[in-house]
């Protein structure tokens, strides 16, 4: 079979699109490649369909947990076995999943950049017969890409390992500095790079200055049948928006990093089931969406780059139909946006005096080796430090990038609740079910404010007073989230796990170098006026700048932006 028997046979399409056969034939040559192809292109089939017509396992190296069981999902519907070894899975799941792939009974290994770091999940690789490396969404490699993972910068070491297999590297969308940034960080040989044009035409960018983000987000809604993404700047505003969305009679949900694990993969189920048509989401809901009928993006306020923006209003329009972008902004976003890149490029000594805190916080003494992780609640600790989780979290991403810690960010904050509908409506659901009743009136008369924000709650002592473990307990919470009576945050000891990669320093020996936080901040800003030009750019084809930004020309306007035909709404 050749790879046109392939893609009819798994894919069900009779004709390759622009590109993906080129590179289908140049990694079966054994080729390295930057793979540049828009979201929705089919960059996955372009890796898929050489690994499935070689002998052995094709190693996929993804960001995300989502975005990995999508593909799996697709794979095991075409009877294509598959496994995935990511930070939320037992011991006794990695072990049969690494054990399944040296006895060739998996055609796909997917494997977070964190768990690549694992030594023991080396030794397991050693073992397997990988007939190709692939790292999806490469542009979380370079620190001047719009999602930078410190795991991802030791990809490379994996070419060492296996230095006979060609590797291939894939994003949507990447700058002249992030494309350098990945080809001299996975040691790309040759000329690598293969490109399609990042063109849509089939969505149409509008922008609107407005103090009236709520009136104009309800019109929009109101104007498609079809599935909406709202995109909005924080937690609060996810909450917030969904619930004015809902006030307004519409079937709605949010999500947002806050939220838990079983959480988020309930709600975007939902969402994507159709139970929900519009879901609000923070930059959390990104990578891997894969929704075919999504009509309309609208970013309610201004995203920190021309990247974060393009690859999510990218997620409209997969089914090819007329779609619209709608960026709705005012001056304050713009200050937020300056105040967020101030915080999040801390000066050296604030770093260096959180370091210093972190280690008397955990007791560790100058020069102490801390061989195993360490759990760490970032609320707890923010609180001894008096300063705000924003900037320690900050803080602490510095301090891994520069790699003096390394950070495990699969475990969530301490369990929170607060009450989505009314009282009204509440008192109707007291009245209906009688464990509800008990469990509201013990927290109507035990947590003031639960009603306008989310309250620490005592698991041990409801459990208690209702006779119920915690896992019935969360099974309570978690149907009441669904029904969004509630937002719930489930609970756990900690909130990351710390691991300190060298013995503990004296703070002021930190080896930071200013040049480059000041190059960090920098770029920061030098994106965010990128962003801004675009917003305030009133005369330029909105498609023609996107391109320009990935150095990508087009000739021709679109003829259907907010600046190509004036007040083309919806």
């Amino acid at each position: 079979m050749n790879a046109l028997d392939f893609l009819k046979k798994y894919w069900g399409h009779n004709t390759f699109k622009e590109k993906q056969h080129e590179t289908i034939l140049k990694i079966l040559k054994g080729e390295d490649l930057l793979v540049l192809f828009p979201t929705g292109f089919g960059k996955s089939l372009c890796y898929q369909i050489p690994a499935l017509m070689k002998d052995g396992v094709c190693l996929v190296i993804s960001p995300l947990i989502a975005l990995m069981v999508d593909q799996i999902r697709f794979l095991k519907t075409k009877n294509i076995k598959s496994e995935i070894v990511s930070g939320n899975i037992t011991q006794a799941n990695i072990e049969r999943a690494m054990t399944n792939a040296i006895y060739g009974n998996v055609k796909f290994l997917y494997l977070s950049p964190e768990r690549l770091k694992s030594t023991e999940i080396q030794k397991y690789l050693m073992k397997i017969n990988i007939n190709l490396i692939v790292v999806d969404e490469a542009h979380c490699i370079s620190e001047w890409g719009f999602n930078f993972r410190p795991s991802y910068r030791e990809i490379y070491k994996i070419r060492d390992m296996f230095p006979k297999v060609n590797m291939v590297a894939l994003t949507a969308t990447a700058t002249i500095e992030t494309i350098k940034d990945i080809q001299d960080n996975l040691k790309l040989k040759g000329n690598n790079i293969i490109k399609s044009s990042l063109l849509r035409n089939n969505i149409i960018y509008h922008v609107i200055k407005t103090k009236t983000k709520e009136e104009i987000l309800i019109n929009l809604i109101n104007k498609v049948k079809s599935s909406v993404i709202v995109y909005v700047g924080t937690r609060k505003e996810a909450e917030l928006t969904s619930l004015h969305i809902k006030n307004n009679r519409f079937s709605t949900t949010y999500y947002h990093a806050g939220l838990s694990k079983k959480e988020k993969e309930l709600r975007y189920n939902n969402w994507l089931n159709g139970n929900y048509r519009i879901i609000v989401a923070t930059s959390a809901f990104g990578m891997g969406i894969n929704k075919k009928d999504i009509k309309l993006i609208i970013h309610t306020t201004i995203p920190s780059s021309i990247e974060d923006y393009y690859q999510q209003s990218g997620r409209a329009g997969r089914d090819n139909n007329l779609a619209y972008s709608f960026l709705l902004y005012n001056n304050k976003d713009i200050d937020y946006q300056k105040k967020i890149i101030t915080i999040k490029n801390p000066a050296a000594h604030e770093i260096k005096s959180t370091y210093q805190k972190l280690a008397n916080y955990l007791q560790i003494g100058v020069n102490d080796i801390i061989n195993d992780g360490i759990d760490l609640n970032i609320l707890i600790f923010s609180k001894y430090c008096k300063d705000q989780p924003l900037k320690i979290y900050y803080h602490l991403n510095i301090l891994e990038k520069e790699q003096y810690i390394s950070i495990d960010y699969r475990s969530i904050e301490s369990t929170r609740i607060k009450i989505l509908i009314n009282r009204s409506e509440l008192y109707k659901i007291q009245v209906s079910n009688k464990l509800y009743n008990n469990l509201f009136q013990h927290l109507l008369s035990s947590y003031t404010g639960i009603f306008h924000e989310h309250i620490n709650i005592n698991e041990d002592k409801i459990c208690n007073l209702f006779n119920l473990n915690k896992e019935q307990l969360k099974t309570l919470l978690l149907n009441l989230s669904t029904k969004e009576i509630i937002s719930y945050r489930s609970s756990n000891s900690k909130d990351i796990r710390i691991f300190f990669l060298t013995e503990r320093k004296d703070a002021d020996k930190l080896l930071l170098s200013t040049d480059k936080i000041n190059s960090y901040k920098k770029f920061d800003n030098l994106r965010l006026n990128s962003m801004i030009n675009y917003i305030n750019n009133k005369s330029v084809c909105r498609q023609k700048i996107l391109l320009n930004y990935f150095n990508e020309e087009i000739t021709n306007n679109c003829d259907k932006c907010d600046n190509c035909e004036k007040n083309n709404l919806i």
